[in-house]
């Protein structure tokens, strides 16, 4: 960091909660060790419940750490089909609360430490990587891929039987998907998981960037080019002086 320029995005409380709810939550709790007690889409849902319950507690000014540790940790905590979690998990869900518990303890030690604003900062980075985060619900990007993979499935007729069923109207469809996909039966959501996964699939396949891991607005975009470009031709000018200096 030190040897390289950093630039580092203004807060953004929906992308910081989803930091919080992937690290606190699915990558650095005990939640792994017992992923065996529930199915990938099982956990998809699980995931999108602790982006859901996280939110309301990431504000501009900084997190809300005490509300989001009594979120996470609720020992009756359900997924939106009503399980409970303690259910799904059985004699692991003890163990994961516990370690809910620690990862939020850390990162309250770093915003009592940094401060709120550099939290916020580093949650938001965390929140918007691309490999993993950047694109779960809650995103963007996931909401984009969602309606536009309807769209594409019903222009071209291939939406399956088993969606069509429940969603004659693709619009309906596509604002589920998009807005609660975790209420969607198992079918739907396998279907819309894999389409948003086509959907990257056929960015790449054009040559067309993936969602950045971080965005900007179009000035600040503006603003780094003008910068680069204005040390990229001083450096240039520069160039001759210090050749004459080294005579």
């Amino acid at each position: 960091m030190r040897t390289y320029p950093l630039i580092v995005a203004d807060p953004v409380p929906s992308a910081a909660a989803r930091g919080i709810a992937e690290w606190c939550w699915r990558r650095e709790s005990d939640v792994e060790q017992w992923h065996f007690k529930i199915d990938d889409l099982g956990m998809a849902r699980a995931n999108i419940a602790a982006t859901r319950a996280v939110l309301p507690h990431v504000h501009p000014e900084g997190i809300d750490w005490p509300a989001v540790r009594l979120t996470l940790t609720q020992p009756a905590r359900r997924l939106a089909d009503g399980r409970a979690l303690a259910d799904i998990f059985e004699e692991g869900w003890t163990p994961i609360l516990a370690s809910i518990h620690r990862q939020i303890d850390l990162w309250q030690q770093a915003d009592d430490t940094l401060g709120p604003q550099a939290v916020l900062r580093m949650l938001t980075l965390h929140g918007s990587r691309t490999e993993s985060i950047g694109q779960w619900w809650g995103s963007g990007w996931y909401e984009t891929a969602a309606r536009r993979a309807v769209a594409r499935a019903a222009d071209n007729g291939t939406l399956p039987a088993e969606v069509t069923e429940f969603f004659p109207d693709p619009g309906r469809l596509a604002d589920t998907a998009a807005a609660h996909p975790d209420l969607l039966d198992d079918a739907a959501l396998l279907w819309i998981t894999r389409a948003i996964h086509e959907e990257e699939a056929l960015l790449r396949a054009a040559g067309l960037p993936v969602p950045p891991a971080v965005t900007f607005p179009d000035w600040v975009a503006q603003d780094l080019l003008d910068i680069l470009h204005s040390d990229s031709d001083e450096q240039e000018e520069s160039a001759p002086s210090a050749a004459c200096a080294a005579d």
